[in-house]
């Protein structure tokens, strides 16, 4: 539009730069929800090569201070002061971004920052990896007794054990409604502890 149109060119367009990164936000956020509810071993090796190198890219971003002059320069143009209070309020916050971001930072601590910033996704993927995979593992033997109140739904998804006891793991999806519909406080504690306690079992430590 007329507005993107006046902003001053930049050697990398930023409003194009900004189109494009929409674009690979909303390919992440699709990849992101595939990883979470259906991931496989492909899907693990894709996050884990090229989501830090994304994130990385981001930060670059962040950090470019060619992007940030450009809007500081336009921000000072009589452009700028033609504006509507919303169009201005646009810029104003792509600049705070650029500042809270860590624009204004000396050299070293911008690589020092890039570095946090690689390490805590790294770490992160690591962690959500930890709780898929010690959830799979998940295993609980219980008396049917003290499952009492769930709904019928809930029941046919138990396996039941030639003791006659309920077998509940991972796949069985009833941690919710053990927690909202079984009358039996102890049940629903145990059952909550175990599930709190998923990240800490060896193999699976965060």
């Amino acid at each position: 539009n007329e507005f993107v149109k006046k902003l001053p060119n930049s050697n990398e367009n930023l409003f194009e730069k900004g189109s494009k990164s929409k674009q690979l936000s909303k390919v992440l956020s699709y990849l992101n929800h595939l990883n979470g509810v259906v991931q496989n071993e492909e899907l693990r090796d894709i996050f884990g090569k090229y989501v830090p190198q994304i994130s990385a890219m981001y930060q670059e971003m962040s950090l470019d201070s060619r992007s940030y002059n450009k809007l500081i320069e336009y921000k000072n143009s009589i452009e700028y002061q033609n504006l509507s209070d919303i169009r201005k309020k646009m810029i104003n916050d792509l600049i705070l971004n650029f500042e809270l971001e860590g624009i204004n930072l000396p050299q070293d601590k911008k690589e020092r920052l890039k570095e946090i910033s690689y390490r805590l996704t790294e770490l992160s993927e690591k962690f959500e990896n930890n709780l898929m995979d010690v959830q799979k593992t998940f295993e609980k033997e219980i008396s049917f007794d003290k499952l009492k109140g769930l709904p019928q739904r809930s029941l046919n998804n138990i396996e039941k054990l030639e003791n006659g006891n309920a077998f509940i793991t991972e796949s069985s999806g009833v941690y919710s409604d053990i927690l909202t519909y079984c009358e039996n406080e102890e049940t629903r504690k145990e059952i909550y502890e175990d599930q709190l306690s998923l990240g800490i079992k060896e193999g699976f430590d965060n």
